[in-house]
C-alpha cells in the first residue's frame, strides 16, 4: 500500500522583488539560517488509530481538515468524504461525492482536486474545470463554471487547480486556493516567471483576484525533477509557503503584497539539493532517481495551541545503502522541524523512517502518520497517528 504519489505539478519562480535583510533581490540569493535558538528538543507521543478501510478500496488522500473535534479527510479512490471525531473515537457518516463529479448533464468538469469543509452542510468542492458547492447529503447547491479558466486574466490564461495546500476559507465568502497556469510544466519551469501561484475567490460575486506570491526563483535554471510541491500557512496577515527543494521560507503580507524570504535550511542539509538543467528533457529514470535522492522540505503546519509552526524534512540517501540495496523514496530520514512564531528555527526531531509526511494540527499536538512501509504496525485496516507535543 502507498497513499505517495510523484506529482509532476507546475512551478513558477518569483520574479517580484524580494526583500531579504533590507536588500531587493530579483534571483533570491541564498540566505543564511539563524540556528541561535537552535536546541534539542524532545516529544510525546499519544497514538491515534482511525479506521479506514472505506468500501474495501486502496486508500488514498487528498485533504485533511480539521473542524473543531471532527476530522475530515477526502478519500480520493473512493471519491468520498469520510469523517472521524478524533477525541470521542467514533466514524461518522460519511459523504459520496460521485454525482457532482458526473452531473445530469454530462458535463464531465474534471476530477475532485480539493475539498473545504466551510461548515457540516457546506462543502466546496474543487474540481479540474468547476467550484462546486454542495450540502451534507452530496446534493449540488451551486457551481461555477471555469472550462476556459480565467481567460481574460493576464496571470492566468489557462490556471488550473491544484491541491498542494488547503483551501483557506473566510466568513466574508471567499477562499484562498492554489491555482497555477496549465501551460507551465515538466521541464518547461523556467518559461514561467510571470505567473502567480494563489487566487482569491469570492463565493458571492464569481469573482478572482489573485496574490503576489510566485514560485520559488531557484527553479528558473534548477530542473528538481518531480520535487515541485508548494505548502502554505496562513499566520494572521501573512501567508507562508514553502517549496518542495528550496531551504527558504517565503512570507507573503497581504496588507502589503511585499516578500520576506526567511533562511530555514535544515542543519541535517549537508549538500545542495540535487537538480539537472534544462538544456534536455529529462527520461523517467534521471526523475526517479531524483526523486530516490534529493533532500525534500515537506509541508507546512501552523500550531496554535503550542504556538509552533512545523514542516517536515527528508535527507538526501544515495541509491543503494550500504548493504547494496536499493534504497526506496520511505528510507529517507524524516526530520520535523519546529519554528517558533517568527520563524527562528529552534530545533529538529528525528523521526527516523516509519513515520509518514501527512499531519494534521488538534490541540492534542500535531498529529503525524506512522503510514510507512517501515513501520510494522502499519496495515491496511487503520490509519496510525502520534500527537507529538514539543518539549523545550
Amino acid at each position: 500500500m502507498s497513499i505517495y504519489r510523484l506529482l509532476l505539478l507546475i512551478a513558477f519562480w518569483l520574479s517580484a522583488p524580494v526583500w531579504v535583510n533590507g536588500q531587493t533581490d530579483q534571483e533570491s540569493s541564498e540566505v543564511v539560517t539563524d540556528y541561535s535558538l537552535y536546541q534539542p528538543l524532545t516529544f510525546t507521543a499519544d497514538t491515534l488509530s482511525i479506521p479506514y478501510n472505506h468500501a474495501k478500496k486502496k486508500f488514498g488522500v487528498y485533504m485533511y481538515q480539521t473542524v473543531g473535534d471532527t476530522l475530515y479527510f477526502h478519500e480520493k479512490n473512493s471519491n468520498t468524504i469520510l469523517m472521524f471525531n478524533w477525541k470521542t473515537k467514533k466514524v461518522l457518516p460519511a459523504i459520496k461525492l460521485t454525482p457532482i463529479v458526473e452531473d445530469e448533464e454530462k458535463l464531465y468538469p474534471g476530477n475532485v482536486m480539493d475539498v473545504l469543509m466551510i461548515s457540516s452542510d457546506s462543502i466546496l468542492v474543487v474540481q479540474t474545470y468547476r467550484l462546486t458547492l454542495i450540502n451534507a447529503k452530496g446534493k449540488m447547491v451551486q457551481h461555477w463554471d471555469m472550462g476556459d479558466p480565467d481567460a481574460f486574466d493576464d496571470w492566468f490564461a489557462d490556471g488550473v487547480w491544484y491541491q498542494s495546500y488547503n483551501i483557506i476559507y473566510k466568513p466574508e465568502g471567499k477562499v484562498y486556493i492554489h491555482r497555477m497556469n496549465a501551460a507551465c510544466g515538466n521541464d518547461d519551469f523556467y518559461k514561467c516567471p510571470d505567473h502567480r501561484i494563489e487566487s482569491l475567490f469570492d463565493l458571492k460575486t464569481g469573482n478572482f483576484d489573485t496574490l503576489a506570491m510566485k514560485f520559488s526563483p531557484l527553479y528558473k535554471t534548477r530542473n528538481y525533477g518531480g520535487l515541485k510541491d508548494v505548502a502554505r500557512i496562513e499566520v494572521g496577515n501573512k501567508h507562508i509557503y514553502s517549496f518542495h527543494s528550496d531551504p527558504n521560507l517565503y512570507v507573503l503580507d497581504l496588507l502589503t503584497d511585499s516578500i520576506t524570504v526567511v533562511g530555514a535550511k535544515s542543519k541535517h542539509q549537508t549538500a545542495d539539493t540535487l537538480y539537472y538543467t534544462y538544456e534536455r528533457e529529462l527520461e523517467m529514470q534521471e526523475v526517479l532517481d531524483l526523486y530516490m535522492q534529493g533532500a525534500e522540505y515537506i509541508g507546512l503546519w501552523h500550531d496554535p495551541h503550542q504556538q509552533l509552526i512545523f514542516r517536515f524534512f527528508k535527507a538526501e540517501q544515495p541509491l543503494k545503502n550500504a548493504q547494496g540495496k536499493a534504497n526506496g523514496i520511505m528510507d529517507k530520514d524524516l526530520y520535523l522541524m519546529v519554528f517558533d512564531m517568527d520563524l527562528n528555527l529552534l530545533g529538529e526531531i528525528h523521526l527516523g523512517n516509519t513515520y509518514g509526511q501527512l499531519a494534521f494540527v488538534t490541540p492534542s499536538g500535531l498529529m503525524v502518520s506512522k503510514m510507512s512501509p517501515n513501520n510494522p504496525g502499519d496495515n491496511d485496516t487503520h490509519i496510525l497517528f502520534n500527537a507529538i507535543k514539543v518539549i523545550r
